[in-house]
C-alpha cells in the first residue's frame, strides 16, 4: 500500500484489540473491505491490482459489510531483522 495511506491508517489507531478494519478505494471505482492484524502495509490485493490502483483508505469503515461479505486480509509477508556489521 502507498506509505502515505498506511500512515493514515496507523494514525487512526486500532479498530479493535489487535486488528484493523478499513476500506480501500480503487481507481476502477471498486471498494474493498480489509480486516488485518495491526500491520496494514501489505494488504492482500486482488490479482491484477497494484499499489498504483489504490486511491484512498477509510479506517474503521464497513464493519457490517465485512461480516456479511467476504473481506480481504494481509498478504503473506515475512519480517527481516537486519543487524549492522558492528552490532555483533
Amino acid at each position: 500500500m502507498p506509505a502515505h495511506l498506511a500512515t493514515r491508517l496507523y494514525a487512526a489507531g486500532e479498530s479493535g484489540m489487535g486488528y484493523e478494519i478499513f476500506t480501500m478505494d480503487l481507481r476502477s471505482g471498486q471498494s474493498l473491505v480489509f480486516v488485518t492484524g495491526n500491520v496494514v502495509d501489505f494488504p492482500d490485493l486482488p490479482d491484477g491490482i497494484t499499489t498504483d490502483d489504490v486511491l484512498d483508505v477509510h479506517p474503521h469503515e464497513d464493519r457490517e459489510r465485512a461480516v456479511r461479505e467476504s473481506y480481504r486480509g494481509s498478504a503473506v509477508f515475512r519480517w527481516f531483522y537486519f543487524l549492522p556489521h558492528d552490532a555483533a
